[in-house]
């Protein structure tokens, strides 16, 4: 509950990590070292430091332990001691671009790397998607959670930060919808510190029905900060409010105690566009760069219509399974997800770097297509051939069975014996 003598604010410390944007994924990556050296540094030497958010998402592990590898050992500390938040996410994928299927594995993904380093934040974080699909409650249901903060596309009815969110099916997560990095600029800032809080604040009193106040220190790219700890203790002793430095499941979590009364809900596709309290959708990228949005749909269709149903009918018939090859190729592809990638939005270097992703993937996809093909057909009941005739298998790649004709032109051996009804 809220304090009595005025609103409950809850300090969650992060960043957001655009992947690839203005910058290559190299030359953001070289600052995601020096972003992960601090925060592993703090960790180590300030025992008041001790929550960091990281935004969501599990691929700048992997990204910062390909050059430190190291450091598995202090991540997996941190995480499984709660000092460090991870997932439920692989990347920020947009919504629109990529596959239904693509998000349950994006999911998926990103929860079985974080469960590696024992932690797992049970909160879809979604904080700088451009707009929502109408499902993702559901989605999110799915995995057995029952919060998600997200940002674009809301104008945030009834002037409330926390509603329900509801899918088509009836499916409902309560949900924070805000700027991801409104604490940033007030906490950051070197004057003022005290009364740039106390706006911010006051802006976000007149949101909210529950009497809590989510306050992220964090925006893009943007290191820990050292002194977050000591501006918390400052505030709360010179303010009426309650103010703690915690985690987003840590506000849901108070929120809930409230009883919720009097919270709106919201369904449908969120795609407002208005700046109000949140940010903009950019809903114009879904037509940029259409050379990596074709290259998406062809990658798409070889690993999910294809090689995963081929290779899974395979295994059935006792070959083996190439889970890890498809888990790969998953990767590469769900990589281009993020939303500044797959959206268009970023420099030429990073869309042309995009494509050799999406080649990867489908180079694995295709050739465990044909592979599985190969086996499928070996197993297969030919009856009847005539000696050295050209034998060839027809795929029906849909979910439903199909007749009709199909053409095939075939070149005979030219010793091929001419026979009657051949």
């Amino acid at each position: 509950m809220a304090s009595k003598d005025g609103l409950e604010l809850h300090v969650i410390s992060s960043t957001h990590w655009d992947r690839e944007w203005y910058n290559t994924f190299q030359e953001f990556r070289i600052q995601l070292v020096d972003c992960l050296d601090l925060l592993l540094k703090l960790l180590d030497e300030d025992p008041k430091f001790w929550r960091f958010t990281l935004d969501g998402q599990t691929s700048p592990v992997e990204d910062y332990l390909e050059i430190h590898p190291e450091k598995a050992e202090a991540i997996k500390k941190y995480a499984k001691g709660g000092q460090i938040e991870l997932g439920p996410w692989y990347v920020l994928a947009d919504e629109w671009l990529a596959s239904p299927e693509s998000h349950i594995r994006n999911m998926q993904i990103g929860t079985a790397i974080a469960r590696k380093f024992g932690s797992e934040m049970r909160v879809a974080y979604l904080p700088d998607e451009f707009g929502h699909i109408g499902q993702m409650p559901q989605i999110i249901a799915g995995f057995g959670m029952d919060s998600a903060f997200f940002s674009r596309g809301c104008l945030v009815r009834d002037t409330s930060t926390q509603f329900w969110w509801v899918a088509p099916d009836g499916t409902k997560v309560l949900a924070n919808s805000q700027g991801y990095g409104n604490g940033s600029r007030p906490f950051r800032s070197p004057e003022g510190q005290m009364e740039l809080i106390d706006e911010e604040v006051n802006l976000m009193s007149q949101r909210t029905k529950t009497g809590h106040v989510l306050l992220i220190v964090g925006s893009d790219h943007r290191d820990p900060l050292p002194r977050l700890p000591e501006l918390v203790k400052e505030y709360g002793k010179t303010r009426p409010h309650k103010i703690s430095h915690t985690t987003l499941g840590g506000f849901f979590d108070a929120i809930k105690k409230t009883g919720l009364k009097g919270i709106p809900s919201v369904s449908g596709e969120l795609r407002d566009h208005l700046w109000v309290g949140t940010a903009l959708t950019l809903y114009n990228c879904l037509s940029s760069r259409m050379f990596n949005k074709q290259a998406n749909q062809k990658c798409n269709d070889e690993l999910e219509k294809w090689a995963e149903p081929l290779t899974g009918i395979a295994a059935q018939l006792g070959i083996t399974h190439p889970s890890a090859l498809l888990y790969q190729s998953w990767k590469y592809l769900i990589q281009n997800y993020a939303h500044d990638s797959i959206c268009g939005c970023s420099i030429d270097k990073v869309h042309d770097q995009m494509m050799t992703r999406f080649e990867s993937s489908e180079e694995i996809a295709n050739t465990l297509k044909g592979r599985a093909q190969k086996g499928i057909s070996t197993k297969a009941k030919l009856g009847k051939i005539p000696t050295g005739a050209p034998v060839f298998s027809v795929w029906n790649p849909s979910t439903h069975t199909r007749s009709g004709l199909v053409e095939v032109i075939l070149e005979a051996p030219k010793d091929w014996p001419k026979q009657s009804g051949i």
